[in-house]
C-alpha cells in the first residue's frame, strides 16, 4: 500500500501489478499534480526499479522495462520527465513530453532518446537532474572501478553534449 492525501481523499497509488515487495521509494511533483515516483522492488536475483506516473487518478507504469533498474531524473518546468532506462547492461536517457499517451500508457514512441554518447559518460546509478527546460547536472564516471574520475557535468540538450564540466577531488 502507497496512500496519498489528494486534498479530498486518502488515495492508494501503489501499482496493481508490483514487482514484489517494495523497499524504497522516490518523489517528484510536477506543476501539474502530476507525480513520478520511482519504485524499488525486491525480487530473489537482484533489485529492481520503475518508474511509475501518478495523474491524480490513476497509477501507470512510464519506463515499462520490468526486468532492469529504471532512474527518475525529474521534472523540468514545462512538464518534461528526464528518466533513465538501463537495457542490456547501459543505461539510455530519455524525455518524455509529458503529455503523450498511447492506450492509457504514457507513450513510450514519444520519448525523446538523448544522444548515445551520454550513456558512454555514466556508470549506472547517477541520475540527472534538471537545471532548466534546457539543461541538466550529472554526475559522471567513465569507469566505475576508478574512483577520483568524477565530474559534475552539464548536458545540453539541443546540443547533445556536455557544455560545462568540472572535477570532483
Amino acid at each position: 500500500t502507497l496512500l496519498i492525501w489528494n486534498g479530498t481523499n486518502v488515495v492508494n497509488i501503489m501499482p496493481a501489478n508490483p514487482l514484489g515487495k517494495a523497499t524504497w521509494i522516490g518523489f517528484e511533483w510536477n506543476h501539474r499534480d502530476h507525480m513520478a515516483y520511482r519504485l524499488w522492488h525486491e525480487s530473489r536475483s537482484n533489485v529492481l526499479s520503475e518508474v511509475y506516473l501518478w495523474d491524480g487518478n490513476e497509477t501507470v507504469n512510464l519506463s515499462q522495462s520490468p526486468t532492469q533498474q529504471d532512474g527518475l531524473g525529474g521534472w523540468s518546468d514545462e512538464g518534461q520527465l528526464l528518466i533513465t532506462l538501463h537495457e542490456n547492461d547501459t543505461v539510455d536517457y530519455y524525455i518524455w513530453d509529458g503529455t503523450s499517451y498511447h492506450n492509457g500508457m504514457p507513450d513510450t514512441t514519444s520519448f525523446t532518446k538523448l544522444n548515445s554518447s551520454l550513456s558512454d559518460l555514466m556508470e549506472t546509478g547517477y541520475i540527472p537532474q534538471w537545471l532548466d527546460n534546457e539543461h541538466f547536472v550529472l554526475q559522471t564516471r567513465k569507469n566505475p572501478s576508478s574512483f577520483g574520475t568524477e565530474q559534475i557535468a552539464i548536458w545540453n540538450i539541443d546540443q547533445q553534449k556536455i557544455i560545462e564540466a568540472y572535477t570532483v577531488s
